[in-house]
C-alpha cells in the first residue's frame, strides 16, 4: 500500500474515534460505522447485490462487487473490520443465518477470527457457500463450451477466459 494511502487511512481512522474497530462487534454487536470520506472524489460504484447463499455461482460476483467498493473508497475501508461489516450487511437468508450465532454472542472477547480479518471472512463464506468443486465444475463447463450459431466470438472468448481462471 502506498505511503500516502496508509497515511490517509491512519488519519481517517484517528478522526473517527472508532474504538470498536479493534474489536468487531465487541459488546455492542453493531457494525462499526466507516469513517467519513474527506471530500475525496470517487466513482459511483454499485453496491453489491445481496447474497443469500442459495446459488454458489453468485458468490464470486458478490465478492467482486465488494472489492470494487473497497477500491473505490479505500479511506472508508482501510480496516478489515469495516470490510467485513460492509459485506455482512449485504448477506441475507441462510448466508446471514450462518453468521448470526457469532454476531449475537455477547461473550466479551468471543469474536471469531473472521470478524477482524476480511481474508478469513472470505474463506468462511467460500467454504460454506461457494462451489464445492470449482475446478471440476470449470473443467466440465470447458468440455461443454461451444460457440453457438450466430453467437459472437467475444462471448465465447470471455466465457473461455472466465473458466480457465477458476
Amino acid at each position: 500500500m502506498p505511503t500516502h494511502t496508509m497515511q490517509m487511512c491512519l488519519h481517517a481512522h484517528t478522526q473517527t474515534k472508532c474504538e470498536d474497530t479493534e474489536h468487531f462487534l465487541s459488546g455492542s454487536h453493531q457494525i462499526p460505522s466507516a469513517p467519513k470520506d474527506s471530500g475525496a472524489v470517487h466513482t459511483k460504484v454499485c453496491e453489491p447485490d445481496t447474497f443469500d447463499g442459495m446459488d454458489p455461482k453468485k458468490l464470486c460476483e458478490f465478492l467482486i462487487q465488494c472489492e470494487l467498493n473497497f477500491r473505490d473508497r479505500p479511506q472508508a475501508f482501510c480496516s478489515d473490520t469495516w470490510k467485513v461489516g460492509f459485506a455482512l450487511s449485504f448477506l441475507k437468508g441462510i448466508a446471514l443465518t450462518w453468521f448470526k450465532p457469532d454476531l449475537l454472542d455477547a461473550t466479551p472477547g468471543a469474536n471469531p477470527a473472521w470478524a477482524d480479518d476480511y481474508s478469513e471472512f472470505v474463506i468462511e463464506l467460500t467454504t460454506n457457500f461457494g462451489p464445492h468443486d470449482p475446478v471440476g465444475n470449470a473443467e466440465h463447463q470447458l468440455d461443454n463450451l461451444s460457440m453457438k450459431d450466430g453467437s459472437c466470438i467475444n462471448k465465447y472468448i470471455v466465457e473461455f477466459n472466465c473458466l480457465t481462471t477458476q
